[in-house]
């Protein structure tokens, strides 16, 4: 439920008063209709009485309240009550119109039009709008005594016993599928973070439907006879055979379980928790546990799975059973590992052997003072999986050599390279096109001085490889003929040379943004079977991307025609 701002005390113009009482006396509906202070009008509608605030500027639209505590039957009505006992009228969604758009006159009328609507729904409709608005009703009732965390993966459409941990400090609780692997149960130091609670059942119950089932309101709330209604009433009509089986031969003793319902609302499925306090404390199925007399309170949870919360903001499902290494943790390689993990990969492998430096702290994508000195890999690790529990960061300290490339390259669904050595790419590209490395690769740098960059998207199945864009059409070796040429200016002013301590290439992180974005939708479209050849993107300055796709040489001495 969206609760609008309540507008600020402010001067409210005499004529718009005096234009708001007109508006408002001018509908039917409406009678004892008066002004109490200088922006506040009362009127009444059927038999409910209501007060208008109206707004103190053109960037607000007014408030609506709903006088009397009583009063819990409409939908649309907030829950808790002000000092005066009055409770908000959520009328509109808050992003649904710019308030700028609309005159005074205008808000007024698309007020009193939308009251009227809402006070003529039939029944059948106001308990329809009450259900699209469940988990507000429920979490506003809820106990909250704990948080409590679920860990569902992949098992929200089928009937689990799930696995309960509570924190060292007993403050909060989880629940979790079988199968499901989670990061922090022991902290760095081995201690254990979370342990597990095996005297407190619960198992989670998907239901087909919400049809019928309203949420805890005020006056009406969940008991006994509401939960078996449910699950074994109507067990017919909310849970599948398999479903209802597993609940009336699950085994389960103590007096206390957790429910966890699985409710479809609205083309989504929601989760409400339920306590089932028993007088039954020897063994028995949770039917007999529910037939039995017993006490119920309702609390709120938070489902925390990674694939559900990629999935909630728009990601597929495409890369969540996938495995990736990414060779390099630089400056690319941060932006690009984290990007990964929001954009749904959960399982990757780092490899690199540097230490993040001081002057790292501007381009690398997790600057932390306390990270000086210590392995980049590490410091992803740390980073990454804090992120979510079930996220698997394997840390590799170390460079990656061409014997271990060819022994663990087919473990992975696909390998990324974000190394500035185009010697190493060299290596690792005849690797991968000897063995036929199945999965798909990509190739990700940037050109000196930060001004373009490129991704090479690979299947090793198909003609090209990184060695074709160093092969001229006679099959000899040049300098990258796809980067681009610069002043003798622009390349003293690419690195800031330290002599025999090195050199640093001179960038900033606009660059990194742009090429990570590119390597993410090349990936995805390559794992969506969108990519029909090996191609290379060519990124420029000003937001310019091209694709290329003919840098395939058949001179290549790696994957040139006597190869294919």
């Amino acid at each position: 439920m969206l609760i609008p701002v309540f507008c600020q005390e402010g001067n409210i113009a005499l004529d718009d008063i005096d234009t708001a009482l007109q508006i408002i006396r001018g509908y039917k509906e409406f009678s004892n209709v008066y002004k109490d202070t200088e922006n506040l009008i009362h009127f009444q509608c059927t038999n409910r009485r209501f007060v208008v605030e109206l707004p103190k500027d053109e960037t607000e639209y007014p408030h609506l309240l709903l006088e009397g505590k009583d009063d819990y039957t409409l939908p649309h009505i907030a829950q808790g009550n002000d000092a005066y006992g009055r409770r908000t009228v959520c009328i509109r969604r808050e992003e649904e119109y710019v308030n700028l758009l609309l005159d005074f006159k205008d808000k007024i009328k698309d007020l009193c039009d939308r009251l009227i609507c809402l006070m003529n729904l039939s029944l059948a409709d106001q308990k329809r709008e009450i259900g699209k608005e469940f988990m507000y009703y429920w979490n506003f009732e809820a106990v909250r005594e704990f948080p409590v965390e679920v860990f569902l993966g992949e098992q929200d459409l089928a009937f689990t016993s799930l696995y309960v941990y509570k924190d060292k400090d007993n403050k909060k609780y989880r629940m979790v599928a079988p199968g499901t692997q989670l990061n922090d149960i022991c902290g760095l130091d081995g201690h254990v973070k979370w342990k597990s609670v095996d005297r407190l059942p619960a198992f989670y119950i998907p239901l087909l439907s919400s049809e019928g089932i309203m949420p805890p309101i005020r006056g009406k709330p969940w008991n006994r006879a509401t939960l078996l209604a449910i699950l074994e009433e109507h067990h017919e009509k909310y849970m599948t055979n398999d479903c209802y089986h597993c609940f009336c031969n699950t085994i389960c003793k103590g007096t206390k379980l957790f429910i966890l319902l699985g409710i479809p609302i609205d083309q989504r499925r929601e989760f409400c928790l339920v306590c089932v306090q028993s007088t039954t404390r020897w063994k028995a199925s949770l039917i007999e546990k529910m037939q039995q007399a017993f006490s119920l309170s309702i609390y709120p949870c938070s489902r925390l799975d990674y694939g559900y919360l990629s999935n909630a903001i728009g990601n597929d499902n495409l890369l969540l059973q996938k495995k990736f290494l990414l060779i390099g943790a630089g400056s690319l390689g941060s932006y690009v590992g984290y990007e990964l993990i929001k954009a749904g990969v959960r399982n990757l492998t780092v490899y690199d052997e540097d230490s993040f430096e001081k002057e790292n702290t501007f381009r690398w994508s997790f600057p932390m003072r306390f990270s000086y000195g210590r392995n980049k890999t590490r410091i992803l690790k740390a980073m990454l999986e804090s992120i979510n529990p079930e996220i698997m960061i394997c840390a590799k300290p170390m460079n990656m050599s061409m014997e271990e490339l060819r022994s663990i390259c087919n473990m992975y669904d696909g390998i990324i390279f974000t190394v500035g050595s185009s010697d190493f790419q060299f290596q690792a590209n005849k690797v991968l096109h000897d063995i036929h490395y199945r999965g798909l690769c990509f190739y990700a740098w940037l050109e000196a001085g930060g001004i373009y960059s490129h991704v090479l998207s690979i299947n090793y199945n198909n003609p090209g490889c990184y060695q074709c864009l160093f092969t001229d059409g006679q099959g000899s070796l040049v300098n990258n003929q796809y980067n681009h040429p610069i002043s003798e200016e622009q390349e003293r002013n690419a690195f800031i040379d330290n002599a025999c301590g090195g050199a640093r290439a001179v960038y900033g992180n606009a660059i990194l943004l742009r090429t990570t974005a590119v390597l993410l939708n090349c990936m995805k479209k390559a794992f969506m079977n969108h990519m029909s050849s090996n191609f290379l993107m060519d990124i420029g300055p000003n937001e310019n991307i091209n694709r290329e796709d003919s840098f395939v040489r058949k001179g290549c001495n790696c994957c040139g025609s006597n190869h294919w």
